[in-house]
């Protein structure tokens, strides 16, 4: 019985949000990427789709039913059969030998194996899942949707109550299909959201920097990461979703920095209205990305700046914009009860903040992924960083707002530090290896994506 529960929430979390995500598998702008970053694509997709769709019906007072996210599904797959099949199209190709490759795809996969076997052990599991994310989505499943009314009572505010909706309604939708909330597989979840923006990341990459430089810098991504989730506790908590959806977004819009592929910055788009609707610091980082975005279309005189940067900006407002209707139509906070007061900052904690998170910053595989970038692109001539402005916005946002949040706490502020610093970062470093990698790799072997 177990074992078929573990099956069925696997089936509801894996295989039905990639069926509603299975049209963006067919577009134009995906030529050439390889199956696994297609479905990786169509699978976070779908899980913004029904994330939507169950928060609104939430919203609206309707009750969830099963057969309804099947329908939708079903009619999501017949969409993509009636779309025209695409003829594969590669970029440009490395004339070195394969092997450097090969060992890397092999480092890949024993990090795979080793981070997976981790996770699945529990051993990286974080104590949120018990807390928060795992306590809403059993509510939810149980009462058949979003229970306001539970999510306002004052001794539940350590549940967060305003925190976004995405990663808790997707682990109910799998609790309401399995029938209670497998504990130990969730933060399998948290691997597949890793894993996922790694073959998208190859993918985009491939097509740019060519296989090699696609090869070396996933490969450097994908062990910095895993060790940073393991290292961090991330496991079963929305660090997954965000690591993606943010990191997708700024690797897009590294790669294709003129605009020239409008569908696949409508992805970007889409990928940071994910982002949004996983946590409460994926808007800040959302609005570092715009910024980045906007003063580097600025420097360079890009024609249309504010036009195309409302484009990819706008779902996302219309995402964080959805959740705070429905909270105040439903009488739920829209600040966090239990956080510290917005402006009352302690400037005595300075010292302290600073010592610790320079240390976190540099803590266990953590150093390689910030130094191992900045040398090799100190060793590069005509570096263009204006083109990555995007995520180095991000990179360097992040951590200076956590400096800035962590001096409103009350009391002394190193066991807050020490819970979250090391999660609010992977973003940061995120960004900042695939976009100080693109750089370094991009001289001569970059093509403009809107040509591929």
């Amino acid at each position: 019985d177990v074992y078929k529960r573990q099956v069925l929430f696997a089936v509801a979390v894996l295989v039905v949000p990639l069926a509603l995500g299975l049209p963006l598998a067919r577009c134009e702008s995906l030529r050439g990427f390889s199956m696994p970053a297609k479905a990786a694509i169509a699978w976070s997709g779908g899980n913004v789709i029904l994330a939507v769709l169950l928060t609104v019906s939430s919203g609206l007072g309707v009750a969830w039913r099963p057969w309804a996210v099947l329908v939708a599904a079903a009619l999501a797959v017949g969409v993509t059969v009636q779309m025209p099949q695409r003829g594969y199209r590669s970029g440009p190709r490395s004339s070195g030998p394969a092997w450097p490759r090969r060992i890397a795809v092999g480092l890949c996969i024993v990090v795979a194996v080793a981070t997976g076997v981790q996770l699945a052990a529990g051993a990286a599991t974080s104590a949120d899942l018990s807390y928060v994310w795992g306590a809403k989505a059993s509510h939810f499943a149980i009462d058949r949707g979003m229970d306001f009314e539970w999510m306002r009572q004052p001794h539940l505010i350590h549940l967060h109550p305003n925190y976004p909706p995405l990663w808790p309604v997707s682990l109910a939708w799998g609790t309401m299909v399995a029938g209670s909330l497998p504990w130990t597989v969730v933060p399998v979840l948290t691997w597949v959201y890793v894993f996922a923006a790694a073959v998208v990341i190859h993918s985009l990459f491939c097509r740019t920097i060519g296989t090699r430089g696609a090869a070396i810098v996933t490969c450097l991504w994908l062990a910095v990461l895993t060790g940073s989730t393991v290292r961090s506790f991330s496991g079963g908590s929305a660090e997954g979703p965000l690591l993606f959806f943010l990191t997708v977004a700024v690797t897009i819009l590294v790669v294709d920095e003129g605009g020239g592929n409008a569908t696949l910055h409508w992805l970007a788009a889409g990928a940071l209205a994910g982002a949004v609707l996983t946590k409460s610091e994926g808007a800040v980082a959302v609005g570092l990305v715009i910024a980045g975005t906007v003063i580097r279309g600025i420097a360079w005189h890009t024609p249309g700046v504010w036009r195309s940067t409302m484009k990819l900006a706008s779902p996302a407002l219309a995402a964080g914009g959805l959740w705070a209707v429905i909270r105040v139509a439903h009488n739920v906070p829209l600040i966090d009860p239990i956080r510290e007061t917005a402006f009352q900052i302690d400037l005595g904690h300075l010292d302290v903040t600073l010592k610790v998170c320079a240390r976190l910053l540099v803590t266990g595989v953590l150093w390689v992924g910030w130094l191992a970038p900045l040398a090799a692109a100190a060793s590069t001539k005509e570096l263009q960083p204006a083109r990555a402005l995007p995520g180095l916005f991000v990179a360097v946002g992040l951590p200076v707002f956590a400096v800035f949040y962590y001096l409103h706490a009350a009391g002394g502020p190193v066991e807050l530090i020490v819970w979250t610093f090391p999660r609010l970062i992977q973003p940061a470093i995120s960004t900042w290896i695939v976009c100080l990698g693109f750089l370094c790799f991009s001289q001569s072997t970059a093509t403009p994506m809107g040509n591929t």
